[in-house]
Order: structure tokens, then C-alpha cells, then sequence
């Protein structure tokens, strides 16, 4: 209750605390209501997917735009948390797309990355945040 004597449930104010009870549990058997679909509904939902993917699962053609900086980036020999700030994004963000760049080019370490990035002659972008 407020100073002023209404109740808030983040939906709506009401006078009192019963209405605001009331309120409530109408809005809560609406949304369970709402909450369960069909079985054909879920079915569906399940079926339709993301559609075909157009990159391929494996490969320096399977890294995405933000992976292909992350290893430019590396390429120049930056830090993780150098990265990070250069992205705006965490540390933990750049660790993540590290795993995944590793996995898609099948990879285990740093060194092997930026040496695939010398032997490719991968260059920073000119307009690359600094």
C-alpha cells in the first residue's frame, strides 16, 4: 500500500486490497490459461524451426561477423581483455567466441590461431573500433 491508501501490482492501482487481490488472481488464471498451448500448438512451434542454415557448421566460412573480428583482433596480438574493451563486450564474451572459433576451425590453441591468421594474410579492418 502507498501513502495515499492504493495498491500496486505493477499492472494497475486499486482502491483496496481486495481488488487488488481479485485483480491479481484474474490476471494470473489469464496468464495460465495463455501459458498452456495445444498439443498441436507445441507440436508446430517444435516443427518449424530456424529454417536452413546458410553458413556452414565447420570452416573459416562458418565463423560469423563477430567471430572473424574477434580473430583479426587476436591476429594483432591483442589480450582477451584488450578485446573486450575494443568490442564493448566481457571478457567472458570474447573467451566464448574463442571456443567456438577454436571448435569451428578445428584448433587448440591461440599460437595456432594467430599463425593461421599470418598465413592467410587476415588484415584489420580499416574501420575497426580502437
Amino acid at each position: 500500500m502507498t501513502a495515499c491508501g492504493w495498491v500496486s501490482l505493477g499492472v494497475g492501482w486499486w482502491p483496496d486490497l481486495h481488488g487488488a487481490v481479485r485483480a491479481a488472481r484474474s490476471l494470473d488464471t489469464r496468464w495460465q490459461l495463455r501459458a498452456r498451448p495445444s498439443m498441436d500448438e507445441a507440436i508446430a512451434y517444435d516443427a518449424r524451426g530456424r529454417g536452413e542454415r546458410r553458413r556452414p557448421t565447420a570452416g573459416w566460412a562458418s565463423l560469423t561477423p563477430t567471430e572473424v573480428e574477434v580473430v583479426r583482433l587476436v591476429g594483432q596480438h591483442l589480450s582477451n581483455p584488450e578485446i573486450a574493451a575494443r568490442m564493448f563486450v566481457s571478457r567472458a564474451t570474447v573467451k566464448t567466441h574463442l571456443v567456438h572459433i577454436f571448435a569451428k576451425l578445428g584448433i587448440d590453441s591461440r599460437s595456432q590461431l594467430v599463425a593461421e591468421v599470418l598465413r592467410r594474410g587476415i588484415q584489420p579492418q580499416p574501420n575497426a573500433r580502437r
